[in-house]
């Protein structure tokens, strides 16, 4: 894999981590609407794990 290749791949990675971060907020809203109980726990910290990494990793896109 090239550079370019490399650059490109990266690029597609954080513009799907930039939009996963925009909306994995909703998502979590909905589940704190539904009521996190016992059942949803596991769910919902999952999701708020993959927004903190969706936000670390999309974080430079666009600039």
């Amino acid at each position: 894999m090239g550079v370019r290749n490399s650059a490109s791949v990266f690029r597609s990675v954080q513009l799907v981590a930039f939009w996963l971060a925009v909306v994995l907020p909703l998502v979590l809203l909905g589940l704190i609407a539904v009521g996190v109980n016992g059942t949803w726990l596991p769910l919902f910290l999952s999701l708020l794990a993959l927004n903190a990494v969706a936000l670390a990793l999309g974080h430079g896109y666009g600039q």
